[in-house]
Order: C-alpha cells, then sequence, then structure tokens
C-alpha cells in the first residue's frame, strides 16, 4: 500500500514548516500530492473589486498557483520524495471532497485556518487524520 499524503496549499509556508513536512513525507516514504485549490468565490470577489475580468483573474491565480507547486515540486523531488501536481477549481466543500476521495490519501495537510472549516464544513464524512501546519 503507498502513503499517500494531500498538502492543500492555502498560503505561504515558512522554511521550518516546509522542512518538517519533507522529513515527515520521508519517514513515511509518501507519496505526496500538492494541491492548491482555485476559489471561484475570490476570483469573483478579485474581479468586482479591481474591476477586471472573471477569465484574465483565474487565469493569473491559475499561472501563480502552477509556479508555487512547480517550485515545491522541485524540493520535493530533491529530497527523493514522489509527488503529484494539481490545481483545481473550488466552489464548494462538495468539490473538495470528490478531490480528497478521487486521492484517497492517509492523511491531510493543511493550515489551520483552511483546514479548521474544512473540518466544521465536512464534520463525519471525513475519515482523514488533518494535520494543521502552524501559521509560521
Amino acid at each position: 500500500m503507498i502513503n499517500k499524503i494531500l498538502f492543500i496549499l492555502d498560503k505561504e509556508y515558512s522554511t521550518s514548516v516546509l522542512d518538517f513536512l519533507l522529513n515527515f513525507s520521508k519517514n513515511w516514504n509518501a507519496h505526496v500530492t500538492l494541491f492548491a485549490p482555485i476559489d471561484l468565490s475570490l476570483v469573483n470577489s478579485i474581479s468586482q473589486n479591481e474591476g477586471r475580468k472573471k477569465r484574465e483573474v483565474r487565469e493569473q491565480i491559475t499561472n501563480e498557483a502552477w509556479m508555487k507547486l512547480y517550485s515545491l515540486e522541485e524540493t520535493f523531488k530533491s529530497q527523493s520524495i514522489h509527488t503529484s501536481l494539481v490545481v483545481d477549481e473550488i466552489t464548494t466543500t462538495e468539490d473538495i471532497i470528490e478531490r480528497i476521495n478521487r486521492i484517497k490519501p492517509f492523511l491531510i495537510v493543511t493550515g489551520v485556518n483552511f483546514g479548521s472549516s474544512l473540518i466544521k464544513s465536512m464534520g463525519s464524512r471525513l475519515s482523514i487524520p488533518v494535520l494543521l501546519l502552524p501559521e509560521s
């Protein structure tokens, strides 16, 4: 059985947090999926506030997410940790549940803010442990 860790990137993380995740992944001999969700409500909000087209904002946010993932992928690969990258648009909790069910991780790792809201909204439907990363 492959140990799969789903790392949901909801913000930038410090070097010490990433080092912890690298060591943790290596010790578990885990396959890490780096997931950058694109919140469509954020796209709409930025579009309205800045008077830009939604398509333009979505493309910018998506490109930034991919660049962040490519950078992290290099870091993980340098430590011989197998990784896969996912950028997906989300509008509801169901979108995240669907993605989690497709990946089938044994552990979800994410930041405190995103993780707390994920746990609250998913309640008993979430039967996977969630490791909440500190803010810094």
